[in-house]
């Protein structure tokens, strides 16, 4: 999964609006899971340093909010628990960061949810589904609300649709993945 999240941390670099790369980030997590990490490349961490720099500076984030975003993603990729310490900035920082810092935490931690991180997530996902100036970004965070396991899945779902035909498609899409899921 390191390649994927690397894919996902170069096209920030690269200044892709984050609503794509939150779609991309989602078509990679479902087609991704279960997939062996590649091997150690020595200049990773060099490399890796220089691209969180770059998405700091891309998306307009504190660099030390992207490198606890980072620690986090490895070790729940590693089938580990993020540090207290990086848990406890991330939660500080996804109210504070703009530009779907908050929905990039939604979409990696739905998909690792446990009962520390329900209220947080699903705050993040109702955030993301509230606002009304980017439709993917509503969509995702209904997507990561049936992840994370949402109990006002109805009310919604109603509340999306109530904004026009995109919303209606997309919910349906969010709606089979999650069936399937549950298959």
């Amino acid at each position: 999964m390191k390649v994927e999240i690397t894919a996902i941390n170069q096209a920030y670099s690269n200044n892709m609006k984050p609503t794509n790369i939150f779609i991309i980030a989602i078509l990679i997590g479902l087609a991704g899971c279960g997939k062996k990490e590649e091997s150690a490349n020595p200049n990773f961490d060099q490399s890796n340093s220089k691209m969180l720099e770059n998405i700091a500076s891309a998306q307009g984030w504190q660099i030390e909010n992207v490198e606890a975003r980072e620690r986090a993603f490895n070790a729940l990729e590693s089938k580990q628990q993020p540090t207290d310490a990086d848990w406890q900035q991330l939660v500080k920082a996804a109210d504070s960061e703009k530009n779907g810092f908050d929905l990039s935490l939604a979409m990696e931690f739905s998909r690792h949810m446990t009962s520390k991180y329900s209220a947080a997530v699903l705050k993040w996902c109702e955030r993301n589904m509230e606002q009304t100036a980017d439709a993917s970004a509503a969509v995702i965070g209904y997507d990561c609300y049936l992840r994370s396991g949402g109990s006002n899945k109805d009310l919604w779902a109603g509340r999306l649709k109530a904004r026009g035909q995109f919303y209606i498609d997309k919910i349906a899409e969010a709606d089979q993945r999650a069936a399937t899921r549950k298959n």
